[in-house]
């Protein structure tokens, strides 16, 4: 289950020979797997494996998993291959603060700079499709709707370093929300918290949707490490 929560086909490999766009290429390949659990945490992939699927030489599989590396997706193993790291509980909490921070900043901008009826009609449109997913117990379209949700915040805010330094991040919580899902209560709390920061936002009360949105964004982040933590998914 992937961060929409429907399968995304990956990027067919370019033709070798593209250097930079080989690399690029690689990178979205298996991050997309690493996103969608393909490659769960703790998996362990070889170069030589790479090479084979992706029909490209070691070289830019080797720079994609640089990149990747540095953006704590995997461990680099020497002449090997990598592995997909762990989501440790503290380090996600710690995530799911930085989100809530960053997005309730999201929240404040677009609201000074001002909604736009169609803005305002695109935010709603992701509550009723919460509420629908919920009412039908549809996980799969619950978990696509919030993604949308959570993605058309930092895209309203109109400052590209906030989303840019959001989204990193944001897959993360993607890759963990996804793998524990099941394990979590049903997102009642948080289908009305997103409806209620939503209908904030329509009335352009910034407070009241900045402290809706912290409060959801902690409660969610607190709920999930300790479900890592009782249940001791080391491998998460």
């Amino acid at each position: 289950m992937n961060p929409a929560t429907t399968k995304e086909k990956a990027p067919d490999p370019l033709p070798e020979g593209g250097g930079q766009t080989n690399a690029a290429s690689a990178y979205a390949i298996i991050k997309a797997r690493i996103l969608d659990n393909t490659y769960g945490p703790g998996t362990t992939v070889t170069v030589q494996e790479l090479v084979g699927e992706l029909d490209m030489s070691r070289t830019p599989i080797r720079q994609a998993l640089i990149r990747l590396e540095q953006e704590r997706f995997v461990e680099i193993t020497p002449r090997h291959g990598f592995r997909v790291l762990p989501l440790k509980p503290d380090e996600m909490l710690n995530i799911y603060q930085l989100m809530a921070g960053l997005e309730c900043i999201a929240i404040a901008l677009a609201l000074a700079r001002g909604l736009t009826e169609t803005e305002t009609a695109r935010l709603r449109e992701t509550g009723r499709a919460m509420q629908k997913a919920l009412e039908e117990d549809d996980l799969d379209a619950w978990s696509a709707a919030d993604a949308s949700f959570h993605r058309m915040l930092v895209d309203l805010c109109g400052n590209d370093l906030l989303r840019q330094a959001a989204l990193g991040h944001t897959e993360q919580i993607w890759r963990a929300r996804d793998l524990t899902l099941l394990l979590r209560r049903r997102p009642v709390q948080s289908t009305r918290s997103h409806c209620d920061t939503i209908e904030a936002m329509a009335a352009g009360d910034t407070a009241r949707a900045v402290c809706t949105h912290w409060q959801q964004r902690n409660r969610s982040g607190t709920e999930l490490t300790e479900i890592l933590t009782r249940l001791n998914i080391r491998h998460l």
